[in-house]
């Protein structure tokens, strides 16, 4: 979390979980990136598993329905609050809208792997093994599959389709591509190998398609349908034009397999239009609704409609007809319905409800099974075996209580200029962001606030002895502050003494095995006299694990992938008279056990003036990804604009004072 125009700083608290169990980092920063749960754990996992993933947006996550068990069996985390599945058998991606990004999911080892950066206005469409990426914004269709979905790259990757703006494509059944161009009237069919490359083309032109407006389409087996639903217009396989009553907010079935009509949903009605233009069968029912994609599955059409919270099964069998509420809705749903091989559940994407369709309504919605509760600090004392930091969001309910300010002692050079971090031994109750206020001058030197008022520096005349002390105050931009003394002792040219970690700052580094984390040691290093730190050497336990480290203390280390384990790497830092050791903590997790870490950030802004900030920068994610930003949230009193490359976000307020600003 980010304070905004106070001269608020910064305090980290720590918190401790236990590895595997940490859904999410919450606090003064909630980091972006893939966080994973494994679940519940199983001793082999099957070809075909019985698995259906479903989303749940107000967890983050994305889970596997078990549908003969007939709960969630596991769950990953996306890395933004706007995302999608899209699966077939067992493969399965997460597409995310925010960040035009494609992942993966290991449904074996219920994780993410990495990310696919896609074009900003792609859309994806998946089959069995060919995935169709159409960038609506300029007509243009590239074929991936699983396998070479890595390496895909906008810019190398030849397109097999360059349409127009606003082409469409969906993946039939038969793997092959179809594409609507509504500027042209081109309806292209094309098939490629598993490679991507094209092996055939085949297009003709539906007159009554060229000008139309915003498109879906749909593959009803080898037959594709478009539709044009803000003009009510429906184009039949071969462009035949039907118009269509009411359907504005209509939606085209998903691709399924072969059949004699199309399903489509209105906001009142669920429509059977055969193929061959002939009269349409219309299901009614009570009410008005937005329509979710209709699905043809077994002889059955599916249909269902949110706000009315209605649910039509209308099948071949009259016997399986169904009509019904949707039991326990959600007070603002949003429904899907979730199809993998020949199984079909409705999907409330926001609340996560998993009704099984052909199972009586059941409901399952075991998503706290596969995402465990945060922690409390009280049960995270108890095991402190693994330990990372976690960042605790204040709680603003409660009362204020004041700051605690502790004494320091620092040794400070004649003639030099001294960082003294004061704030290292300082609390706050509420978690709330600490600044300093300077006290009056010093008569052994000029003192001043550095790092936005989180800590102070003293530069000190080169005849200056002896020792002051003074008093300074911290404040919590809440109203309430505290005052401690510092003391500087001024050190003689003669004297020195060997730098030492700071007490009760036991650096850690947390990767995943095989990855490379990277961390800045010497903040929590300090010279007794105030001299300058540097690293001259690092050497880890593990002879085969790469350890590179700069004099400014920047490390990093890259892990030989071998197995999961803590291993030690020891530093060794100069002040250029004398050196000591220490030691640095590599906690190397399996992988999926890691969640990001988050740092929390203060800056200060000038009212009513736009201001950027880039709050990743002192963040980390220990599976070796790229942190990105998935959702930015300011207080009421003012604004935050997340950038389009998802690392900086834009903040503005005429209110003076602290803001706290909440990314994920």
């Amino acid at each position: 979390m980010t304070s905004l125009l106070g001269k608020l700083g910064l305090k980290k608290r720590h918190n401790k979980f236990i590895s595997g169990t940490a859904f999410a980092v919450a606090g003064v920063a909630l980091v972006a990136g893939a966080i994973i749960y494994p679940g519940f754990k199983t001793t082999e996992v099957e070809l075909n598993d019985g698995g259906v993933w479903v989303v749940s947006k107000s967890k983050n996550a994305v889970g596997r329905l078990n549908y003969p068990s007939r709960v969630l069996d596991g769950a990953v985390t996306p890395a933004s609050t706007t995302f999608d599945i899209l699966q077939d058998a067992g493969n399965v991606f997460v597409d995310d809208n925010a960040g035009s990004t494609l992942n993966q999911v290991s449904p074996a080892n219920m994780r993410l792997g990495g990310d696919k950066k896609l074009p900003g206005s792609a859309d994806v469409n998946f089959g069995a093994d060919v995935i169709a990426v159409t960038d609506h914004a300029n007509g243009k269709v590239w074929a991936l599959s699983p396998s070479t979905l890595s390496g895909f790259d906008e810019e190398n990757t030849e397109p097999v389709l360059t349409g127009s703006a606003g082409t469409v494509s969906a993946v039939g059944a038969d793997d092959r591509i179809y594409s609507a161009d509504p500027e042209s009237g081109a309806v292209t069919v094309t098939e490629v190998d598993v490679n991507g490359v094209v092996v055939s083309t085949d297009s003709s032109t539906w007159g009554e398609l060229k000008g139309a407006g915003d498109l879906q389409i749909t593959v009803v087996g080898d037959k594709p349908v478009v539709l044009d639903a803000a003009a009510g217009k429906l184009f039949l396989p071969g462009g035949k034009r039907l118009q269509l009553e009411g359907a504005r907010d209509a939606k085209l079935q998903q691709g399924g397999p072969a059949g004699d009509f199309v399903a489509i949903s209105t906001p009142k009605a669920l429509l059977k239009q055969p193929l061959d233009g002939s009269t349409a069968k219309t299901v009614g029912f009570d009410g008005e609704g937005v329509p979710a994609a209709p699905v043809q599955l077994g002889g059955c059409v599916h249909a269902a409609w949110s706000g009315a919270n209605k649910y039509v099964r209308d099948c071949v069998n009259d016997a399986d007809d169904k009509n019904v509420d949707v039991p326990k809705a959600s007070a603002s749903p949003s429904y899907v319905f979730r199809v993998n091989r020949d199984l079909v559940v409705l999907n409330d994407v926001n609340s996560g409800n998993v009704w099984l369709v052909n199972q009586n309504m059941q409901l399952v919605n075991n998503w706290d099974d596969v995402i465990p509760p945060q922690q409390t600090s009280e049960d995270a004392d108890k095991d402190s075996a693994d330990e990372v930091q976690q960042t605790v969001l204040p709680d603003r309910t409660k009362p204020n209580s004041a700051p605690v300010a502790n004494p320091d002692t620092f040794g400070v050079r004649a003639g030099k200029t001294t960082i003294l971090p004061v704030l290292d031994n300082d609390t706050d109750p509420d978690g709330d962001i600490l600044t300093v206020r300077s006290p009056d001058p010093l008569k052994s030197g000029l003192l001043a606030p550095i790092y936005g008022a989180t800590g102070f520096q003293v530069s000190v005349g080169a005849d200056r002895a002896g020792a002051e002390t003074f008093k300074y105050t911290v404040d919590d931009g809440r109203g309430l502050s505290a005052s401690a003394d510092v003391t500087l002792n001024i050190v003689p040219p003669g004297e020195n003494s060997a730098p030492r970690q700071k007490p009760n700052r036991n650096t850690t580094l947390v990767v995943q095995t095989g990855k490379n984390v990277t961390q800045n040691i010497l903040t929590d290093w300090i010279d007794p006299d105030g001299d300058d730190l540097f690293v001259v050497g690092a050497v880890s336990s593990d002879p085969r694990d790469q350890v590179k480290v700069r004099p400014d203390g920047l490390l990093s280390f890259q892990d030989a992938g071998t197995e999961a384990a803590r291993k030690t790497v020891t530093v060794t830092v100069s002040d250029g008279r004398s050196s000591a050791e220490g030691k640095v903590t590599v906690d190397v997790r399996a992988p999926g056990a890691l969640p990001p870490i988050a740092n929390a950030d203060h800056l200060v802004a000038v009212a009513g003036v736009d201001t950027v900030i880039a709050p990743l920068k002192n963040d980390s994610d220990p599976q070796g990804g790229a942190l990105r930003l998935a959702q930015v949230t300011a207080d009421g009193n003012s604004t935050a604009t997340m950038g389009a490359d998802q690392q900086t976000f834009t903040f503005n307020s005429t209110a003076e004072g602290a803001h706290y600003v909440t990314y994920l």
